[in-house]
């Protein structure tokens, strides 16, 4: 699936992605607030993998938001249904704090 406004692209995660996600997920100012144990370069790596086998799994879908001006992945979109509620669903995102507050 892929979507895109005229700055931003969402699109599946590529091999290619993994620098420009380690980039910053693995900064502590990242992932400190977030529930979620510190991630470490083998589990971003799996995390890549996972999603690479797999667009549409772990409950939802996974995609790569990619900044057409850097051309790079600058953050990551999960689409999660609702068990209990199928008309209703959960949107998150992750975004790399350098390209925050620069608009989609």
């Amino acid at each position: 699936m892929t979507f895109q406004t005229d700055r931003t692209l969402l699109r599946p995660f590529r091999a290619q992605d993994l620098p420009n996600l380690k980039a910053y997920v693995l900064e502590e100012s990242f992932w400190w607030y977030q529930p979620i144990h510190p991630p470490t370069e083998e589990s971003v790596a799996a995390f890549l993998t996972a999603r690479l086998a797999e667009e549409w799994g772990d409950g939802g879908y996974h995609g790569a938001l990619v900044s057409k001006r850097a051309g790079h992945l600058i953050g990551t979109v999960r689409l999660t249904a609702d068990a209990k509620n199928p008309s209703a669903a959960d949107l998150g995102f992750a975004i790399n704090p350098a390209s925050s507050g620069k608009g989609l």
